[in-house]
This record gives structure tokens, sequence and C-alpha cells, in this order.
């Protein structure tokens, strides 16, 4: 039993690390003609009874998170809010059909699940998982999730130069790409965190402090944002 266990990891592995090969090598990310051949590779390498589609609890489990990840990332190119948002997955509004990737809609919540846990804790890639990004709902996950990962003296908030260093510019990126998903504005402007007069800080409802605005207006800065 053991070394079936072990056999299968092996197989697990080696299926998936073709999988990023063939879906990192596929062109023009996005569009209809990606959308056909990442399909292809999916279902091809997934799709174990033959019905054309990832449509079975084993399927979906057998995705490592290494697939779900490029292809968010490939994703994400052409819509900011990425994978989960842009497909059905997370049952947003106007989200394409997760059968366009060839997953079955028996499939999509198990999958979407599958996605939200490949992403937890992955800086930047969580950001795109969060629903209804605009939303009050939105703002406090966001919080939390910031709050409980950098807030080192547990304050409450992200209130020292060392914790707002710490948000790496993948993390800033995603939450800008959320940002504009809805607004079609930087996350800097919607949030009020670039140091401009203009704009009223409103940082804190991600759990970032007022007292840290020039050092979170120059790390967006620093990360091109």
């Amino acid at each position: 039993m053991r070394l079936r266990s072990i056999l299968l990891v092996l197989l697990t592995t080696a299926f998936a690390q073709d999988a990023v090969r063939e879906l990192s090598a596929i062109p023009d990310p996005g569009s209809e003609a990606w959308e056909g051949k990442a399909r292809e590779v999916l279902v091809r390498t997934y799709d174990t009874n033959g019905s054309g589609l990832i449509d079975t609890p084993d399927e979906v489990v057998a995705i490592d998170c290494a697939v779900y990840r490029v292809v968010d990332q490939a994703v994400a190119q052409t819509r900011p809010i990425g994978l989960y948002g842009a497909y059905s997955f997370g049952r947003a509004p106007q989200a394409l059909d997760a059968t366009r990737l060839g997953f079955s809609p028996r499939a999509v919540e198990q999958t979407g699940a599958a996605i939200v846990r490949c992403a937890d804790g992955q800086t930047g890639w969580w950001a795109r998982t969060v629903p209804s990004p605009g939303s009050e709902a939105w703002d406090e996950i966001v919080q939390e999730r910031l709050v409980s990962i950098h807030d080192e003296d547990g304050s409450g908030a992200l209130d020292r130069p060392i914790e707002v260093a710490s948000l790496t510019c993948e993390t800033w990126r995603g939450l800008d790409q959320a940002s504009r998903s809805v607004w079609k504005q930087p996350v800097g402007r919607v949030y009020g965190l670039y140091e401009l007069p203009e704009l009223q800080f409103a940082g804190q409802a991600l759990g970032l402090a007022e007292s840290q605005r020039k050092a979170i207006s120059r790390r967006l800065k620093a990360c091109g944002l």
C-alpha cells in the first residue's frame, strides 16, 4: 500500500510538470485559441473516465496547485480578476463558462474550492480568489488576511515600516488587479494610498495604517504601481 501511494505521488507530480510545461508554452493567453489549447491539455491530462470533461472528484483532486497557478497567471494577463473570478468557479456575475477550460458544471464548486486552497497563503494569488472585489466583504477578507500575515506586533493593523515592507510586489499586484477589475482604477487611487493631497486615505479598510501612507506610496511606486 505504501509503495502504491509513493508511485501515485510520483505519477501525479510527473503529470503536473508536463501539464505546467505545456500550458506555459501556449501563446496569446486569454484568447479563444489559448482557451482551446489549455482545455486540450487539461482534459488530456486529467480526464480519466473519457467523458471529455474534468467532471469527477478524483479528477479535480488530481490537479496539482502548480497547474492551477500557471493557468491563473495566464488568465490574469487579460482578465485581472484571474482564473477563479473570470470563470464560473467563483460564481461571479458574467463569469465565463468553465467548460471553456474543460471543467464540467458538476465539478465547478469543487474546483473553485481547490483553487482557493491552492491560492491561500500564496502572495498575490489569493487576492484574486476573494469574491466580490469592491465590496465591504472583500475589504474585510483582505484586511483579515493582510493583518494575520503581516502584523508582527499584534496591533491589528500594518502600522510599522517593516510590516509594510513585508508586502511583496506580487501581493500589491494581486490587490491592484482586483481593484482594476471593478473600479478600472489602481488600488492606490481607490483606497487613497498614494501620497497625493486630492486623495483621502481609506487604507484602514485593508488593515493599513495612515501613519504608513508615505511608506505604502513609495512601495507601490517601487512595484510599478
